[in-house]
């Protein structure tokens, strides 16, 4: 059997499965890395094929039985087979600010929620003074989501902070046309010696979460930038 997506008018191939009940698995887990567990789905039977219903979220997926095609409708490969939800990626070249190998963020541990992010360069802080590191590195994730980014708590003892305490994302950050998304992370050295980021130390940690919207105060401005663009067209 071969579930499609439906969207704009288009049936995106998803993939072939042996049964109804794996096919509905592959729903599921997409859903759940956005959050969500078991959505509600409305089955309903068609001559040759099933239409699933993700009811809560408008969402539709047709399945189709062996030896039936879609009819008037577009077919299209999915480009990646891999749902993307969220996740890091390195910048492109063109939009590189260090030569050095890029370590992608990933988790110290299973249970971690942070995702540790690694320095690209060599670098030396003197006290009380800061240093802008740009990982080379992008992330991407939902429209209801963000993601925050801190120190390790192991930075503490020099003390090193942020230097604007604390880094919020939004989702249009990545991609946008001034630095493809590329994260920085402006570090301060409170303390009173040296602070010495060597390649490949990890510098900072990455959260997401789930952004909630008030009932009043939403805007329809535009991202036209990159880092620190939210006020340039005011």
């Amino acid at each position: 059997m071969k579930l499609y997506y439906k969207h704009d008018n288009l049936l995106e191939y998803i993939g072939d499965f042996t049964t109804q009940k794996d096919a509905l698995k592959e729903i599921y887990a997409f859903w759940k890395k956005l959050g969500y567990t078991l959505p509600y789905t409305r089955s309903v039977l068609h001559n040759g094929y099933t239409i699933f219903d993700i009811g809560f979220y408008g969402r539709f997926y047709e399945l189709y039985k062996d030896g039936y095609e879609p009819a008037n409708m577009k077919k299209i490969e999915r480009k990646n087979k891999m749902i993307k939800v969220r996740g890091f990626e390195a910048v492109s070249d063109k939009m590189r600010k260090t030569t050095g190998e890029i370590t992608l963020p990933k988790k110290g541990t299973s249970k971690a929620i942070a995702y540790d992010i690694y320095s690209p360069i060599d670098v030396t802080i003197p006290p009380m003074e800061s240093c802008m590191i740009w990982t080379d590195v992008k992330a991407y994730f939902q429209d209801n989501e963000a993601l925050l980014i801190n120190v390790r708590s192991s930075m503490g003892k020099q003390p090193v902070i942020i230097a604007h305490n604390q880094g919020w994302v939004e989702c249009d950050y990545y991609d946008n046309p001034q630095n493809e998304g590329n994260l920085g992370v402006n570090l301060f050295n409170l303390g009173k010696t040296d602070y010495v980021i060597k390649h490949g130390d990890r510098i900072a940690q990455a959260m997401f979460i789930h952004k909630l919207d008030a009932d009043n105060g939403d805007a329809d401005t535009v991202r036209q930038g990159g880092f620190g663009s939210t006020n340039a067209n005011r």
